[in-house]
């Protein structure tokens, strides 16, 4: 601005000495703004590394890192957001995601299948959780548990892969005939990353392990704690909050879930989805 003045007091003579004093002002002012924005990104780019330096350092250990980022917490999607990202605004971003469990895919086409309008007498609780997806297509009401990003992603509930979707679709058919305990089990079974790893190891479809740029390191012991508080937090929400399942069946899916079944090869629901894994692994 300082040389547009000067410009245009050229002929007093004034301009020859306050445009160039104008120029120096704007070069320094620049130089100023380059300074500040190089060390922003750099002060952004320590702390986005920080968590991996800790760890590296041995200065923060997986339990550590498990409650800074409020891993296997659980909640409906739109208070996970509101309550449990506080340090995405320190930098941390791309660090967690959230996985609804049961899949959305699972609940928006459960309308589509043929036995769905019977769900409105058999569970009317979660009847109306499928209805309300017509509102709420990104789930913001549906219960979600946060973890990791490159464990969610390895997990067969998630990505394009037809096995995926088959598996997807299986719980819609479940939801749709009201076995709801059947499908939690399910729903655990392809969250679960290292079950989804056995069965992908099992019938010879591509791991996700290398393909996907992990923020953080956590131990097995830790991983596997970590899901198993968020499954049991969801159960017991399923059955106080959204009762679409009761005090029994409660009991039995925390049953399942104490003793690690989600993991154990021998059960009937794990073969089914083995199954079908199987069966779309090379499609």
């Amino acid at each position: 601005m300082a040389w547009f003045i000067g410009a245009g007091l050229g002929k007093t003579g004034a301009g020859a000495l306050f445009g160039p004093v104008g120029i120096c002002a704007s070069i320094c002012a620049f130089a100023a703004y380059q300074l500040y924005q190089h060390a922003r990104q750099g002060q952004e780019g320590a702390r986005r590394r920080l968590i991996i330096e800790r760890q590296e350092n041995g200065d923060m250990d997986s339990s550590e890192v498990e409650e800074f980022l409020h891993l296997g917490s659980a909640d409906r999607y739109k208070y996970i957001l509101k309550n449990k990202r506080p340090f995405t605004r320190e930098g941390y971003v791309y660090h967690v995601e959230a996985d609804h469990i049961p899949p959305l895919q699972s609940l928006h086409r459960a309308r589509e299948q043929r036995e769905f309008p019977l769900l409105k007498y058999k569970n009317p609780n979660l009847y109306r959780i499928v209805m309300e997806m017509k509102t709420d297509p990104p789930g913001q009401e549906r219960l979600t548990v946060q973890v990791p990003t490159d464990l969610h992603r390895a997990a067969l509930s998630s990505g394009n892969s037809t096995a995926s979707t088959e598996c997807r679709l299986l719980l819609a058919r479940r939801i749709a005939s009201g076995e709801t305990t059947l499908m939690l089990k399910q729903a655990f079974i392809i969250a679960h990353p290292f079950s989804s790893q056995q069965i992908r190891r099992t019938t010879g479809l591509p791991g996700m392990e290398n393909k996907i740029p992990q923020k953080i390191e956590l131990k097995r012991d830790r991983i596997v704690k970590i899901y198993k508080k968020a499954f049991l937090t969801l159960i017991r929400m399923y059955c106080d909050i959204e009762m679409i399942i009761d005090c029994k069946e409660r009991d039995d899916l925390i049953e399942y879930v104490e003793k690690g079944m989600y993991l154990n090869e021998e059960s009937e629901e794990y073969k089914e989805i083995l199954d079908i894994v199987r069966r779309n692994s090379r499609r």
